[in-house]
C-alpha cells in the first residue's frame, strides 16, 4: 500500500524516530488544505495549539512507525 494521495505528514523527526513540531504548524495545516489534502499526520500536541481547517482530519503522532499504521489502514 502506498501513503494516500490526500494525506500529509510533517514534523521533525529524531534519530530514535520520535516526531517534534516544527515552526509554523497550523500556517501549514491551512496551506496543505488549500492544496486539497484532508488528512494530516503531525506531532503530538499540535490540535490544541491553535485551529484545524475545515474538512481537514489531523492524526497526531510521536513516533514515525505511529503515522505509518494509521496511513496505511
Amino acid at each position: 500500500a502506498c501513503f494516500p494521495t490526500d494525506a500529509i505528514a510533517f514534523g521533525e523527526v529524531g534519530l530514535a524516530g520520535d516526531v517534534r513540531s516544527v515552526s509554523g504548524m497550523h500556517r501549514r495545516l491551512a496551506e496543505a488544505a488549500r492544496l486539497g489534502f484532508r488528512r494530516a499526520w503531525v506531532p503530538a500536541g499540535v490540535r490544541g495549539a491553535g485551529p484545524v481547517p475545515d474538512g481537514m482530519t489531523v492524526h497526531e503522532v510521536r513516533y514515525v512507525w505511529e503515522a505509518i499504521g494509521h496511513a496505511l489502514t
